[in-house]
Formats: C-alpha cells, structure tokens, sequence
C-alpha cells in the first residue's frame, strides 16, 4: 500500500466514525452534518480541480483538529455569502 492510500484510509475511518456521531457547534448552536459530500470536498475525490499529493495529505491530517474546533468554538469569526451559499469560520481561543 502506498504512503497516499494508507493516509486516505487512516483519514477515512476517521471521518467515517465522525458521521456516525456528528458534531454540535456551539458557535452555530447547531448539529453538523458531516457527509459524504464533505469528503469528497477534502479528498479531491471528485470534480474538475485535481489536488496535489501535499494538498490532500495537509486537508486529511488537520480533519481531528477541525472537529476539534467545530465542537469547542463559541465565536463566529466571519461569514461569507454566495447566492444560496454561507461560508462561516469558527475562532477557536
């Protein structure tokens, strides 16, 4: 097995085991859906913007630290709007 497919699978059975139990944003003050979608988003897995080897290995080694921060942020830091999209960053302190 190579280096990239033992990351992608140690990353997978972590993301695997969070969509099972989610995650509550008290910034948000709601649950996180954590889906398929998203991982699809990290991993580069699909769609027209291919990801280099170090981009994909940085997104899948920070995914701990991201529930981390979902699950302890109390502030809001920015939010971005884009037509039927809300893209919001969570402070940690």
């Amino acid at each position: 097995m190579g280096k990239r497919n033992k990351i992608e699978e140690q990353a997978w059975k972590f993301y695997s085991q969070w969509r099972k139990t989610q995650s509550y944003s008290p910034a948000l003050k709601t649950k996180i859906r954590v889906s398929l979608k998203g991982w699809r988003h990290i991993s580069g897995a699909f769609g027209g913007k291919k990801r280099t080897f170090v981009d994909i290995y940085r997104r899948l080694s920070l995914l701990p630290k991201a529930k981390e921060i979902i699950e302890t942020s109390t502030t809001v830091q920015n939010v971005e709007k884009e037509v039927k999209i809300h893209f919001m960053s969570l402070r940690q302190w």
